[in-house]
């Protein structure tokens, strides 16, 4: 459906401006599970960690890291995917080089 593409089509974006910033070679890692009706999406990147604050805060407003950014994109898709029935999960690995978003 579109909704699914439009959640996954984000996650890919903000992962692939996260790893544009660091300066370091990208790496954006996909892992996509189907099960009967359950779908299990993961989106990997060793982009710069976001703050504490701005990570406490994902997917519940307009929180922006972009000049140009609205912080409306992981709103958008928490909502899209509690729509769905399901649930989204952010991590933020400061000591690992990578960040991890996860929607089932």
């Amino acid at each position: 459906s579109l909704d699914f593409e439009l959640i996954v089509i984000n996650l890919l974006r903000n992962a692939y401006e996260a790893v544009q910033r660091t300066g370091k070679k990208p790496i954006i890692y996909v892992e996509v599970n189907s099960i009967d009706d359950y779908v299990s999406v993961s989106v990997e990147d060793n982009g710069q960690p976001v703050s504490e604050s701005l990570f406490a805060s994902l997917g519940k407003g307009p929180k922006t890291t972009k000049e140009d950014g609205l912080g409306l994109g992981l709103t958008i898709v928490t909502s899209l995917v509690e729509n769905f029935g399901g649930n989204i999960t952010f991590f933020n690995w400061r000591f690992e080089s990578y960040s991890k978003s996860s929607c089932s």
